[in-house]
């Protein structure tokens, strides 16, 4: 498990009364050791529900078969089911349920024969507590500029946009060995499966060839460290804007991106923070348009936004919609809710 798992889902649902056991796999000596005892943990517990992100490398058909013979509904979460649908091509369809993040793939878990739940990423409203100080007038990016992103940096700050990027990544050349040969084999096989992956193939080979550089050295460019999980609220809600992106790994490079919905969107929100990116009918459905959130559909837009929103005399109104956007967040978008949905799917209606 990674850390905003432990401080998105298990604490809010832990707040809810809803005790979650966490099965470290690391513990053991080795994998065959580690389903075993997954087996006696189940039966020491009494498990209400098991649910992992895992594949069969890590949890073994036969032991999720088991577990399913204990009489305990089982639930696979696939957080990146857009960009490697075929992680679980294996395993899936063993599942009572399979929880999906994006819908644009859902049709290929419908073909293995997958009982399948649409439901995005949420936020913990407890954890991204808006912290409102005195207001920079400024854009922030927090994470790593790569590929379009870089394109979308330059783009404000060449329009004399101030633009402050938290990351800690100082070196943005790439490194085109940098990941096992066998990974990219694996990578391309699956890819050029179905047409979203023949894209992101296609994206990423184009973006390795374009040379980009940050445009570091400008003034309206401000290079901080990255923040922690537990200064996220108190930075997004107190820069005038925030920048997400929506473009899929490297898909910015097409006039036509692979929209993609993922965490950041709803932590920005939940932070109490206003959020510019460039438009999704997804993200659009989720908040509203120049209420909740900045939109942009065209590159002329996307600078005109910019400098409207950063106006002073916008002010007060970017904290109407800051104030908007957390209220949407903690209405629609907690993990609670989404939960709530998942157990009524598998039937569960009380989960301790």
């Amino acid at each position: 498990m990674t850390r905003w798992q432990s401080y998105h889902i298990f604490d809010e649902m832990q707040r809810h009364d809803c005790s979650i056991i966490v099965f470290d796999i690391y513990k053991y000596r080795n994998i065959e050791e580690a389903n075993n005892k997954l087996l006696k943990y189940i039966k020491q517990y009494k498990v209400d529900l098991f649910m992992t992100a895992v594949n069969e490398e890590i949890l073994f058909l036969e032991t999720l078969e088991k577990i399913k013979m204990y009489g305990v509904p089982t639930l696979l979460i696939c957080f990146d089911n857009l960009l490697i649908p075929f992680f679980h091509e294996n395993i899936a369809n063993k599942f009572d349920a399979v929880w999906l993040t994006s819908k644009e793939t859902e049709y290929i878990f419908k073909a293995w024969g997958c009982n399948t739940i649409f439901q995005p990423y949420a936020a913990n409203p407890q954890f991204l507590v808006p912290d409102y100080d005195i207001e920079k007038e400024r854009i922030v990016f927090v994470g790593t500029p790569h590929g379009s992103r870089i394109d979308r940096i330059n783009s404000l700050i060449d329009a004399r946009i101030p633009l402050t990027v938290h990351t800690d990544i100082i070196n943005f050349s790439k490194n085109i060995i940098s990941a096992p040969l066998n990974s990219y084999v694996e990578s391309f096989i699956d890819g050029i499966r179905y047409p979203i992956g023949r894209r992101l193939l296609i994206a990423s080979v184009i973006d390795k060839l374009t040379k980009r550089d940050l445009h570091i050295e400008s003034k309206y460019l401000l290079m901080e460290k990255s923040i922690s999980f537990e200064d996220m609220a108190k930075i997004n809600c107190n820069y005038a804007l925030v920048l997400s992106f929506t473009d899929a790994k490297s898909t910015g490079i097409f006039s036509n991106p692979i929209p993609i919905v993922n965490l950041r969107h709803f932590e920005i929100a939940m932070s109490g923070g206003l959020q510019f990116t460039t438009y999704s009918d997804e993200l659009s459905d989720y908040f509203e348009e120049d209420k909740e959130i900045i939109l942009c559909k065209s590159n002329e837009e996307y600078i005109e936004k910019a400098k409207f929103y950063l106006c002073y005399n916008m002010k007060n109104q970017r904290m109407k919609m800051k104030l908007a956007a957390r209220k949407r967040a903690e209405n629609d978008h907690t993990w609670f809710n989404r939960f709530s949905k998942v157990f009524k799917f598998i039937g569960l209606n009380k989960i301790t």
